[in-house]
């Protein structure tokens, strides 16, 4: 226990500052007459000296002189927290600023001395539990800890003298991760009474928090309800031409051209969820929102006989002139090409670029498939936009064939592999029902163009 020496001025009384000080742990001895109080308790011992700046200030150098006289360590009580310049002052109204002042001064200068033992409350989760015990703490004043463990993972909401200034929850901060947690039902919460400094990113009073959050957590599921399940699905949004949207729906719109689960989604943006919620809801209104069936890791190639046939063609039909990989072009529509990145990646042997895509459509690289660990077949996009069709040749030199998803490509790309000599495939031809989103369509493609079908 830290043992604390109260000095008052001739004009002040302290007794209720040692007494918040004494039920947050500490043994405080209060004092009048600095001077006299000094000199008398040369042969006791303390932790810390407590001295307001009137007393040092009526009471002059000769008091000062008696406190560097000292072993222990001392603060200054000062006005407010805009006074306290120097490293020793602390405002005099901020108790728990005090207490915690005061611990981290005596283990600076004690490494023996103790704190305070913090108090421990702790409780499985049960349903709604969670604003029922933020308005408690509140009425408590409280300040520390709350943490929070779930199936989802590990959270924390953070309080001072009764205010909630913080929470994490997962990778979430802020409002956001409260929200969250406020719908875990299944765990345990254990509350940890203690005086350490914390960021504060809830701003917003605990009172009108409480007040606000039944009405956000119900919007949140009504927003989910009008979106519909979305367990086992991938978002995706069409480009937004012409279209009316508010800034967040475009923001938004703008996120999922790359295909996102709702968790990914939600998690990743800084919007709190009932926002992110009414945004799709708008692109889904505008008929802007697809939803594709999220599918497993796909295996490629499904049997031995398959691998050896893939393996000995990758090997043997990479162009005279040309290094790397063998390479199978996929044509399609611009729009098309996030669907198919999708699928592409979910190849069980599929090893992804590490390099964005381009936002121009340009050719670039999906992902390369581990045949084996001495061949490799390298799947890559031709964005079929006429704007990029000076390109194509590049993209087509020594490729090992191309297969078009959406119709044939038209004269000028048939033209272009008849110069290179590049077989030219349909894919619906191979793969009647072709789904750009499903990985098994896009491996059934890859083994016609590797002749792996058994």
């Amino acid at each position: 226990m830290i043992r604390v020496l109260l000095l008052e001025g001739a004009d002040e009384n302290l007794s209720s500052l040692g007494a918040e000080l004494l039920e947050r742990g500490f043994e405080v001895s209060v004092l009048g007459d600095p001077v006299t109080a000094l000199e008398a308790s040369v042969e006791q011992r303390f932790d810390l000296l407590l001295i307001t700046e009137d007393a040092l200030r009526t009471i002059g150098p000769h008091l000062d002189a008696l406190l560097r006289q000292r072993a222990e360590p001392y603060l200054v009580l000062v006005g407010d927290a805009e006074t306290a310049w120097a490293k020793n002052e602390v405002s005099r109204v901020d108790v728990n600023l005090i207490a915690q002042r005061m611990t981290d001064l005596v283990r600076e200068s004690s490494p023996f001395s103790c704190a305070p033992t913090p108090t421990r409350r702790s409780s499985p989760l049960s349903p709604d539990w969670l604003l029922p015990l933020v308005e408690t703490f509140a009425a408590e004043r409280a300040t520390g800890t709350l943490s929070v463990t779930t199936a989802e993972g590990a959270g924390e909401l953070r309080f001072a003298r009764g205010e909630l200034v913080d929470a994490v929850f997962s990778k979430l901060e802020g409002l956001k991760a409260f929200f969250r947690l406020s719908k875990e039902n299944e765990g345990t919460w254990a509350f940890t009474e203690a005086s350490s400094l914390v960021m504060r990113r809830i701003t917003m009073a605990t009172a009108d928090l409480l007040r606000l959050a039944p009405e956000e957590l119900g919007r949140v599921a009504r927003l989910k309800s009008a979106l519909g399940d979305l367990e086992g699905w991938v978002l995706l949004a069409d480009r937004a031409d012409d279209q009316t949207l508010g800034p967040l729906a475009a923001a938004v719109a703008t996120r999922l051209a790359v295909p996102r689960t709702l968790e990914a989604l939600l998690d990743e943006s800084p919007e709190t969820d009932a926002e992110l919620l009414a945004a799709l809801v708008e692109l889904d209104a505008a008929v802007l929102l697809r939803r594709v069936r999220r599918s497993a890791r796909t295996v490629t190639f499904v049997s031995p006989a398959q691998i050896d046939r893939a393996i000995v063609h990758a090997t043997q039909s990479i162009a005279s002139g040309f290094r790397g990989p063998v390479r199978i072009v996929f044509a399609c529509a611009p729009s098309s090409l996030p669907l198919l990145a999708h699928a592409a990646a979910r190849l069980e042997e599929a090893v992804s670029s590490s390099t964005a895509p381009p936002e121009a459509p340009v050719p670039h690289d999906l992902v390369k498939l581990r045949v084996s660990e001495d061949a490799a077949v390298a799947l890559v996009a031709l964005p079929l936009d006429g704007w990029c069709s000076p390109l194509w040749p590049l993209s087509l030199a020594g490729a090992l064939a191309v297969i078009t998803i959406d119709g044939q490509g038209g004269p000028l790309l048939t033209s272009i592999c008849s110069e290179q000599g590049v077989p030219l495939l349909s894919g619906r031809s191979i793969v009647p029902a072709l789904d750009t989103g499903n990985p098994e369509h896009i491996a059934a493609l890859v083994r016609a163009a590797l002749g792996a079908e058994a």
